[in-house]
């Protein structure tokens, strides 16, 4: 392999990296400002059946926001 093609898969590596650290944070920012506002509904006067609700849907996409944010650093590292 040419130290060309080399360079080429690494700047795309890296570029797919970047888009999913994006899609990453992106993903994190919205699940919690959408887990706050529901937990803000429940202090104003809902069950806590709701607090569950809220762990069962907020929980799982942190998770997936999480790891597609590790697999974009893990595809873009710190030095180039």
């Amino acid at each position: 392999m040419s130290d060309a093609s080399k360079k080429s898969s690494s700047d795309l590596s890296r570029l797919v990296g970047l888009m999913l650290i994006v899609i990453g944070v992106i993903w994190l920012v919205t699940t919690g400002l959408c887990s706050a506002a529901f937990a803000i509904g429940l202090a104003d006067g809902g069950n806590s059946n709701d607090m569950i609700i809220i762990l069962v849907v907020g929980v799982p996409s942190a998770v997936i926001g999480g790891v597609i944010y590790w697999i974009g650093r893990l595809l873009r590292p710190i030095s180039p």
